[in-house]
């Protein structure tokens, strides 16, 4: 990635009294960012992590983290090419997330299947 990767697609602003209100900007549209990216992975980890807890797949259906999977490779993919690292790094964490979610539930319909039948 290049050196414009770390503030977002746009180029950095040059230090001085009239970029001020810019910079105050991007560095604002940077906390929104990585703050939201912040709050989603958390959010789907903690549904993952009380799956896991409670050995349940009620309410998840079978295509929820297949689509999710799918769709979060799409979205890095995309990131990368339009140059967002928060996108990039967000991105990734919600596959992983996805990933972990759909070993979660593999597991969980084993053990609920076991328990049927034993």
């Amino acid at each position: 990635m290049s050196a414009s990767s770390y503030t977002g697609s746009r180029p950095r602003a040059r230090a001085g009294p009239a970029n001020f209100r810019n910079m105050n900007l991007e560095a604002a549209s940077l906390g929104i960012g990585w703050g939201s990216a912040l709050v989603l992975t958390a959010t789907l980890g903690w549904q993952v992590w009380i799956q896991w807890r409670n050995r349940s797949t009620e309410g998840v259906s079978r295509g929820l983290f297949a689509g999710q999977i799918l769709a979060s490779i799409g979205f890095v993919a995309y990131s990368v090419l339009v140059d967002n690292v928060v996108f990039v790094v967000t991105n990734s964490l919600i596959l992983g997330v996805a990933v972990l979610g759909q070993c979660v539930v593999s597991r969980n319909r084993r053990l609920e299947a076991a328990h049927r039948v034993g």
